[in-house]
């Protein structure tokens, strides 16, 4: 994948409800659709500035939208089927956008230079509603109740309330906080990691900024998401333990995560992680310019759609 960037201020691989995989690269979104195995590009045009490039992606809950932001403070909003540009939202402060976060219509971005905006996608206009500042941004994700958490350089991971625009928390979580996910079974419950010498994976109560467990790992956490069927944390690890290695975790007690396995494929940073729809497919993309897919959550379930025939089903489980 030439042009993927080692860039810790991008988040440029999603997976929609409809099964179809998103990945930015310079100038062009591409989008695989995993049943049919085709992919079909969607190019951007940059007027205003000639080094311009993808930061980050986010679909809308339906899968038929997409938003984009770029590193030189836009945010733009595609229709995916139609490949089509609907809404330019510009930022006066033009800079790089490094997290989008849908919520039903609405979505939020988040600039290094510290801006959360809402984005409302109903508006005719490009309408921008201010949320807050969060030092040079890393991540954005939305709780399944509506709350939104930022986390940044400074360590720090925010809780914002999107209903009063306000910020309701704070935790501080660790020296860098580069990754973070809501847990998707448990509430008001976040997982973070640090990526500085702090070395750790911790779990929170985001309402009372409870630590509720810890472990060490001595490796640089730079992605991490949730499997909801086999409860279990994915981390991608930067070293110096585990060097750029996915590790799985299963979250048995609240007191610590145990280690299940690695998946080692990538020779740099495995920056990005996304889960396919029926939750069995993971997707990684890393600093070496490398996507793979990995069947390490087969579904427990009979009759599954994963019995259907796709592409996806050549691949061998690491289970």
């Amino acid at each position: 994948m030439p042009g993927l960037r080692e860039d810790l201020f991008t988040n440029i691989l999603d997976w929609n409800c409809n099964n179809y995989l998103a990945v930015s690269l310079k100038q062009t979104v591409y989008i695989w659709s995993a049943e049919k195995g085709t992919c079909r590009r969607i190019r951007v045009n940059f007027s205003e500035y000639e080094r311009a490039f993808l930061t980050s992606l986010s679909w809308n809950e339906s899968g038929k939208l997409l938003s984009v932001g770029t590193n030189g403070g836009e945010v733009l909003l595609l229709d995916a089927e139609r490949t089509k540009l609907l809404i330019s939202f510009r930022s006066s402060e033009k800079s790089h956008i490094s997290a989008l976060a849908w919520n039903d219509e609405a979505f939020c971005s988040g600039s290094v230079a510290g801006n959360i905006c809402l984005h409302d996608e109903r508006q005719p206009t490009e309408h921008v509603t201010y949320i807050g500042r969060h030092r040079s941004m890393f991540s954005l994700k939305f709780s399944l109740h509506n709350y939104l958490a930022s986390g940044g350089s400074d360590g720090v991971v925010n809780i914002w309330d999107i209903r009063k625009l306000a910020k309701c928390n704070k935790i501080e979580a660790h020296g860098i906080t580069k990754a973070l996910t809501w847990c998707p079974w448990r509430s008001n419950v976040i997982a973070t990691g640090g990526y500085d010498e702090d070395g750790s994976i911790k779990i929170w109560h985001a309402s009372t900024a409870k630590l509720l467990s810890q472990t060490k790992i001595n490796s640089k956490v730079c992605s991490m998401i949730w499997s909801p069927e086999y409860k279990e944390l994915v981390t991608g690890l930067a070293g110096p333990n585990m060097k750029n290695q996915i590790a799985i975790w299963k979250d048995e007690s609240l007191d610590n995560l145990d280690l299940v396995g690695a998946l080692c494929q990538h020779d740099g940073q495995p920056l990005h992680l996304a889960l396919s729809p029926t939750g069995t497919i993971l997707a990684s993309a890393g600093s070496d310019e490398i996507m793979c897919l990995w069947n390490c959550f087969p579904s427990t379930r009979k009759g599954s759609e994963d019995d259907i025939f796709s592409p996806l089903s050549l691949l061998k489980t690491v289970r």
